[in-house]
């Protein structure tokens, strides 16, 4: 499983979190994106895509009456390419507005697979997300729409972590001495760079994603470093 730490990158407005903006976890919550997702999106494309994601939330009016509350970025723990690449986009910890549940956003942990309602997620974003679930073994996992009136997360998704389709074959103690690995050090790490322009993130995912949902952000993407590492399983 290749692993890459987006945190230090992804646009944020600390201004914007909740108060008490960490809460501890004891569930993770799945999630897939609004629009479908060709299931052939490169690392490089989805990356560009969680950068979208962190600018429509922090743009986005939160509040449950009308008026402006913005959000405080990219409101998912981590979130799963096409590729089965694990993108970590915030701290497990963080308190984030993803299920539409006061509990559920202060108790659970949100992973977003992208993919979307008639794009299923591939073998290997099945693959990462049951090695994801299995490194907390104490936490349930439910679907978006355990906490709300919702599709989400669709319904193979809803089938793979209701059935616990995962637990039988995931190691998930390499799992989670890849991830610490990697969270608790960058020795070792290699480091990536790439420029993200408005042109490729606009040009390059306008023919891939519904067109309605990328038109909702105006995106600047800047150069950036991110952090990758190692393969599991």
């Amino acid at each position: 499983m290749r692993v890459i730490d987006l945190r230090g990158e992804l646009p944020t407005e600390p201004d914007n979190a909740p108060n008490p903006s960490r809460a501890p976890k004891d569930s993770f919550t799945v999630h897939y994106q609004g629009a479908d997702v060709a299931r052939d999106l490169t690392d490089e494309e989805a990356i560009s895509l969680v950068w979208i994601d962190a600018y429509e939330h922090i743009r986005r009016d939160w509040s449950a009456e009308a008026g402006q509350q913005g959000g405080s970025g990219v409101m998912y723990v981590s979130m799963i390419a096409p590729s089965g690449t694990l993108l970590i986009c915030r701290d497990e910890d963080e308190v984030l507005w993803h299920c539409g549940d006061p509990e559920g956003n202060r108790s659970s942990a949100p992973v977003q697979v992208i993919c979307g309602p008639n794009t299923p997620p591939t073998p290997a974003q099945l693959a990462t997300l049951g090695q994801v679930l299995a490194t907390r073994p104490t936490f349930t996992a439910f679907p978006h729409k355990w906490w709300s009136p919702t599709q989400c997360p669709g319904m193979r998704l809803t089938d793979y972590v209701t059935s616990r389709e995962w637990e039988d074959d995931m190691d998930g103690e390499q799992v989670k001495d890849l991830i610490r690995e990697m969270l608790d050090s960058v020795e070792g790490a290699a480091k990536v760079g790439a420029a993200w322009e408005r042109s490729v993130a606009k040009a390059r995912l306008d023919t891939r994603l519904d067109a309605e949902y990328v038109k909702k952000v105006d995106l600047d993407v800047p150069d950036h470093q991110h952090t990758v590492t190692g393969t599991a399983k």
